[in-house]
């Protein structure tokens, strides 16, 4: 049995979605089970239109939900699905439709919306992209069901970003799915969609839908994970960047888990979570160019086969909080006051660097932090910059490297870098640089660890 978990852009046409049926079709002797995210920019376009409503913009809104609309009927037309099929989801969808609709003009009259009511909104995109899947499928003689998600994945009542309650989840996950595959039909489900115990909708947050493949592929003891997306797997460098961009053949699961924290747009960084706990390998294609290698992650491969690094990534959009204590409170309760007041708002650091009597932390979008900087100012000089970058360098084979910081160092000798980091993790070394030069530094150290 595998998972084959399919990204928005890998269905957002009538041929890419042909594509995926015959990819479907080549693994039927795998017991594939399909998990897909919404179609193209569909979860966008939702989003766009909860902002126009909020705004006032009732009729804004509508228009854009009656774009969502037409183009997945669009989808299914030029699909020629067959007839039944194309009535069951013309009638489906226009149920969707009306649902929508009564949503942007209740939302419009509130100008507020809860976590909890987007939540009730935004799974549509995948509740489009499943049902269309399954009656193409169908069309083209594979047996196929969709299978809700809320019926069997449970999670905790975080809405917008919910946790996944694996244990609760698996039993569920087995019941309902197992039934059907052993009677030869293809569940198809809906990713990054779950409920919680009281059976309200929720959704995993951003890439969710990897999360969803992972935790299915683990509850069903899967061969395999297969993450089909736009590109031929993970990279050395972001291909925006580096356009000869290499494709990263072998990853462990630690280092996949680094670069997709970091920064890495192809997997989802809790995706990993349930497939390292069951040794499941996950495969990451392009649908689009299916004879490709791919990237393979596992728990382990030997570390001579490896290069020193494997990839560079990078966060854009970070501030770094540099403090230094005004001597009321010695060094070390002066640390410990510093993380007490992180730890009292949830605030997540990407990289801390600490002296006697400073603090340097780096953060990633964080909409609290000027409270922070607030109750921090009562004991500490306090300064905020913006405008950074985080770059992370990943390879497991760095922690065994002689020079390696002093090589990264001197590329980088006319780079202003704020802070640097290698002891707090094996697998990366980390550092801070202004906005600005993000494309020059991966340039830069693109050539010097992956010369041509």
């Amino acid at each position: 049995m595998i998972v084959m978990k399919f990204s928005g852009p890998t269905i957002n046409d009538p041929e890419a979605i042909q594509n995926v049926g015959e990819l479907i079709r080549s693994r039927l002797d795998r017991n594939p089970v399909i998990v897909v995210s919404a179609c193209g920019n569909t979860t966008d376009d939702l989003l766009e239109s909860i902002d126009l409503a909020l705004n006032g913009d009732s009729d804004a809104a509508i228009d854009r939900i009656q774009q969502v609309h037409e183009y997945h009927l669009s989808l299914a037309r030029n699909l020629s699905l067959e007839e039944k099929w194309l009535t069951q989801y013309e009638q489906s969808i226009e149920e969707y439709r009306k649902e929508l609709k009564e949503f942007m003009t209740g939302a419009s009259l509130v100008h507020n919306l809860s976590p909890k009511s987007i939540d009730r909104m935004l799974p549509f995109g995948e509740r489009y992209s499943s049902l269309l899947i399954t009656y193409y499928l169908n069309t083209i003689g594979v047996s196929a069901s969709m299978q809700d998600s809320t019926q069997f994945l449970i999670t905790s009542a975080e809405y917008t970003r919910a946790t996944p309650l694996l244990e609760k989840s698996r039993e569920k996950i087995r019941s309902t799915l197992l039934p059907g595959m052993e009677d030869g039909e293809i569940p198809v489900i809906q990713g990054y969609v779950g409920v919680t115990e009281e059976g309200t909708v929720t959704t995993l947050g951003r890439g969710g839908s990897d999360y969803t493949a992972s935790i299915i592929g683990a509850a069903l003891e899967a061969e395999d994970i297969e993450i089909w997306a736009d590109v031929d797997g993970i990279l050395t460098a972001d291909p925006t960047i580096i356009k000869n961009a290499k494709v990263v053949e072998r990853m462990t699961f630690r280092e996949a888990a680094e670069l997709a924290y970091f920064g890495n747009r192809v997997l989802h960084p809790d995706a990993i979570l349930p497939a390292v706990e069951q040794d499941i390998p996950i495969h990451i294609y392009n649908s689009r160019n299916p004879d490709s290698s791919g990237s393979l992650i596992r728990a382990s491969f030997p570390l001579n086969d490896f290069p020193v690094v494997k990839s560079i990534a990078y966060k854009e959009d970070m501030k770094v909080l540099n403090l230094i204590s005004s001597r009321m409170f010695q060094a070390h309760d002066f640390l410990r006051k510093v993380f007490e007041i992180l730890d009292r708002y949830e605030m997540v650091s990407d990289l801390v660097s600490t002296s006697e009597v400073s603090v340097s932390i780096a953060f990633h979008k964080y909409p609290q932090y000027a409270e922070i900087i607030r109750e921090l100012s009562r004991f500490a000089q306090v300064s905020l910059e913006t405008g950074k970058a985080l770059v992370c360098l990943v390879g497991e084979k760095m922690k065994f490297q002689e020079g390696l910081p002093g090589k990264i160092l001197g590329t980088l000798s006319d780079v202003r870098i704020n802070m640097i980091s290698q002891g707090a993790s094996e697998v990366n070394l980390s550092f801070i640089i202004n906005e600005s030069d993000i494309d020059r530094v991966v340039k830069k150290l693109h050539t010097v660890f992956f010369p041509e």
